[in-house]
């Protein structure tokens, strides 16, 4: 077994002017993850913890040496507890499980991820 380790965490005044921009937000985040957060109080909260949370994928992916995923190959959605769930649109390996924890404040956002290969 294989473990694959990524985080990162952002500053959510940083989204509020990107998520304005439709170039940013078409090159970032796919149609159900945008009409999820544009449907929130507070959309750029859950903008930045999305976008953390494929940079944290990203980062655990190329810990295990799988590179050349981008934003839009991940996909974050919630399942029907509130539990983020990812989905990769690449075939990048059979066998692998990513687990996903997102959280955020007023200020702050972050995410980890964790990649297990079998």
């Amino acid at each position: 077994m294989l473990f694959g380790i990524g985080c990162d965490i952002e500053e959510i005044s940083r989204f509020n002017k990107l998520v304005a921009m439709d170039e940013f937000v078409d090159l970032v985040f796919l149609p159900l993850e945008k009409e999820y957060c544009r449907n929130k109080q507070v959309p750029e909260q859950h903008f930045a913890v999305r976008f953390c949370g494929k940079e944290a994928v990203i980062k655990a992916l190329a810990s295990v040496n799988i590179g050349k995923v981008d934003f839009l190959d991940i996909e974050i959605i919630n399942d029907g507890k509130g539990v983020p769930r990812v989905r990769i649109s690449k075939n990048i390996r059979q066998n692998i499980d990513i687990k996903l924890s997102l959280s955020h404040s007023r200020n702050s956002a972050l995410a980890q991820a964790l990649v297990i290969i079998n």
